[in-house]
């Protein structure tokens, strides 16, 4: 999956340390290029919530949404020009790429046309695996989950479709939901996702991701006696560094404890499948 490259930085200011600070590739031009190389023309949408303020603006409340159409979120640049800010192409003001995916994602299931045009948008088994990847790590403050932002949407050209893109992983692997939390915890903000991961045939290529994770990274020998995995020794890695480095281990147990129980509670989750060992 497309992800950001990550560094461990020391900041210094005028001669003076300001601690530790990680550095983080932004999905920009640079990332398109690395990513997309042959489709990195098209329009990054940064989803994000927001804050309405009072008139007088001495009270503001904090807004999150999914990508929504209905008689309340028309097909007009201002319905999503805030949770769904234009990274690039600044020289239009152009939205109109935008609204098929929110029309697509917003026909309903029981229509004939929302596989087609679902599929005209999308890559479906992409969509749903960077959904079940947070969900997976537990990171709740995400699209599609219980927030309306930390994600980003790429319409790729000369492609034609999206993809959605993951930003600022924070609250993950045991600081943010627990390991027993559902596979299918979604806010009423995102009806586009829910019967998108209600759909049988999208609800299987969710499983499908789950599956892959389970049954090839997220593998531990944590509170066992047999030998490290290849995950054990990565985690081990960095924890060593950041350990030499005087800054803790990184809850180097408390990751693995993590992963150990949320890897059980998934294979408890899934349905089996023929070729699909489930341990």
């Amino acid at each position: 999956l497309q992800h950001s490259r990550q560094e461990w930085v020391r900041l210094f200011v005028n001669g003076n340390r300001l601690n530790n600070f990680e550095d983080v590739q932004k999905i920009d031009g640079d990332y398109l290029d690395a990513w997309f190389p042959e489709n990195n023309q098209g329009y990054i949408h940064k989803i994000d919530d927001y804050f309405e303020y009072s008139a007088d603006g001495t009270q503001y409340s904090n807004i999150d949404e999914g990508l929504l159409y209905n008689s309340s979120h028309p097909l007009i640049p201002e319905t999503y020009r805030w949770h769904f800010e234009k990274r690039s192409h600044p020289e239009d003001d152009v939205w109109q790429h935008l609204y098929g995916l929110a029309m697509a994602l917003n026909t309903s299931s029981t229509s004939p046309l929302y596989e087609k045009l679902v599929e005209a948008q999308t890559d479906p088994a992409h969509f749903a695996m960077m959904l079940a990847l947070r969900h997976a790590v537990g990171d709740w403050d995400s699209y599609g989950y219980t927030r309306g932002k930390n994600d980003a949407l790429y319409y790729a050209l000369p492609e034609g479709k999206w993809y959605l893109l993951p930003w600022d992983i924070d609250f993950t692997l045991g600081s943010g939901n627990g390991s027993s939390t559902s596979l299918f915890s979604v806010g009423g903000q995102f009806p586009e996702v829910s019967q998108f991961l209600n759909y049988a045939k999208y609800k299987e290529m969710y499983y499908d991701a789950f599956r892959e994770l389970v049954n090839g990274p997220w593998k531990t020998s944590y509170g066992t006696n047999n030998p490290p995995t290849p995950f054990d020794i990565f985690l081990d890695e960095g924890a060593d560094l950041l350990t030499s480095e005087g800054l803790g281990d990184g809850r180097r147990n408390g990751i693995k404890q993590f992963v150990r129980d949320r890897r059980t509670f998934i294979l408890s989750q899934i349905p089996d499948k023929d070729d699909t060992p489930r341990r």
